[in-house]
């Protein structure tokens, strides 16, 4: 049986593009772009007040979705990619979900978990936060902090701030489908545990071919990479290394010593680290 083509492959091969050298690895030397506040006016108060706990794009990088001090936004980007370029273009204080989110590869579906809450939200319009009707609750996942799916939506992976600072997945039986959590908070089907490598874990990425994970935490400005060698399975994974990224550049920049988030773009090319020190989203190159 022939292996389904990863997602950023389906995508580069639309884009008539060639693979990105060094596509999702933070492990080599990757490339400050630049760092971006959301504007204050936007606050009643200055933006240290303030952490950004999610970070999502559209796969195409013109829209990007936050999770602000638990309020979700969508802001709408210029240049693709470019934080610098966004301008917001909706904000909902009536989901205030905490920690972290998803939204569906198809940009249909979104969730959110908050500590030991699932919640979860259709679209009437694919990738239009505006167009959001949220669903009932479920049960969730005893002190979960990030929140990830595979992009068939079959699997669900979450970092637990307990002492081992376990990476879980969940099988789903349909895609994207939390219905068993109505009833119940279900056991994972698989734990790898990161050593509690983080002193409070905060979040978590997979590479869009399945072949890394990420976590970050509040310690330190440190990102952490794992490989699995068995795509979309935490049984396979092992540690591949780790760095910081403090956001202090250009000089004389404060640094960002804690971090809420970390997500890339849909190539690899790029990643993005939300902070909770300075409500700051901060951009390097992976090349």
């Amino acid at each position: 049986m022939e292996r389904e083509m990863p997602p950023y492959l389906i995508y580069m091969k639309k884009q008539g593009a060639g693979l990105i050298q060094n596509a999702f690895d933070i492990t080599g030397t990757p490339v400050f772009n630049n760092r971006w506040t959301p504007p204050d006016s936007f606050y009643n108060s200055g933006p240290d007040d303030y952490i950004v706990s999610d970070i999502k794009f559209k796969p195409d990088g013109t829209e990007m979705y936050l999770m602000q001090s638990g309020k979700t936004q969508q802001w709408t980007l210029s240049t693709p990619w470019d934080p610098t370029s966004a301008t917001l273009t909706f904000t909902d204080v009536n989901f205030v979900k905490g920690d972290a989110m998803f939204i569906s590869s198809d940009g249909t579906k979104i969730f959110w978990l908050l500590s030991n809450q699932l919640y979860f939200g259709s679209l009437g319009t694919p990738w239009v936060l505006s167009t959001v009707s949220e669903g009932a609750s479920t049960g969730g996942v005893a002190n979960g902090r990030g929140l990830v799916f595979s992009p068939d939506g079959l699997k669900m992976y979450t970092i637990v701030d307990n002492a081992s600072d376990d990476i879980q997945q969940f099988n789903l039986l349909n895609a994207f489908d939390l219905s068993p959590w109505y009833a119940t908070s279900p056991s994972p089907a698989l734990t790898f545990s990161t050593g509690a490598n983080h002193v409070t874990p905060r979040a978590i990425e997979i590479s869009s071919d399945g072949t890394k994970m990420y976590s970050v935490g509040s310690y330190a400005g440190l990102v952490y990479q794992y490989d699995m060698s068995t795509p979309y399975d935490v049984s396979s994974m092992t540690f591949t290394g780790g760095d910081t990224f403090d956001g202090s550049t250009p000089a004389g920049a404060p640094t960002e010593g804690t971090f809420g988030s970390i997500t890339f773009s849909t190539d690899g090319s790029k990643f993005f680290i939300g902070g909770n020190d300075r409500d700051v989203v901060i951009s390097y190159s992976t090349s």
